[in-house]
């Protein structure tokens, strides 16, 4: 037990501002993982919607530059066997010319990037109509990043399936996640450790 009255006592010391920021985080992650691990895990709530839009926007945008309405999507159960328990996968296939090229899984919808966003604003100092405003604004466009992600991806299995693993590992998610940093860099410009005092 002395190290938690260690740890408390070290705690103290840093900057109001910062035991602030760092309350709020450490409560916002624990309401995030009980809504995840309970509610949204047992009903997708969030994740059904979000990939099955996400395949919708995808293949409507693929459809709209394609001279002929070549691709079209459906929502898909995959049960994966895994060190002998079955998983089950929820998400949506994305066909090509009736082959399926793409799966979107309820990980890949960007709800996990949407929630680290918005968590982010919402534990920092500010007044809530920039909250509003970047909340808003960040999430349309995390959203069309993902589905434009998929876009990408489709395109690369259809024209270069080579380069296929390398874009979905790295080289997207290097582009949403350094988009999402830029967003952070944006919101954090006008916030100034008053707002947290």
């Amino acid at each position: 037990m002395q190290w938690i009255v260690q740890l408390n006592e070290n705690f103290k010391q840093f900057p109001k501002a910062l035991r602030v920021f760092l309350k709020r985080c450490f409560i916002l992650f624990i309401a995030f993982q009980c809504y995840f691990l309970t509610i949204e895990s047992d009903s997708r709530l969030l994740n059904a919607p979000l990939t099955n839009n996400v395949a919708i926007h995808a293949s409507d945008i693929l459809n709209f530059f394609s001279s002929n309405k070549v691709f079209s999507y459906k929502p898909k159960v995959k049960y994966v066997l895994q060190d002998d328990i079955i998983e089950i996968n929820f998400g949506s296939t994305i066909y090509y010319r009736n082959k399926a090229i793409l799966y979107i899984a309820d990980a890949c919808n960007g709800l996990e990037l949407l929630a680290l966003y918005l968590g982010f604003i919402l534990v920092l100092p500010e007044g809530i109509k920039r909250k509003t405003s970047y909340a808003i604004l960040g999430t349309i466009f995390i959203y069309f990043m993902n589905v434009f992600r998929c876009i990408g991806l489709i395109l690369l299995q259809i024209n270069s399936s080579k380069h296929f693993d390398f874009a979905h590992h790295y080289l997207f998610k290097v582009i949403v996640y350094s988009s999402i940093l830029v967003l952070w860099y944006f919101y954090m410009q006008k916030i100034t450790l008053k707002h947290a005092e």
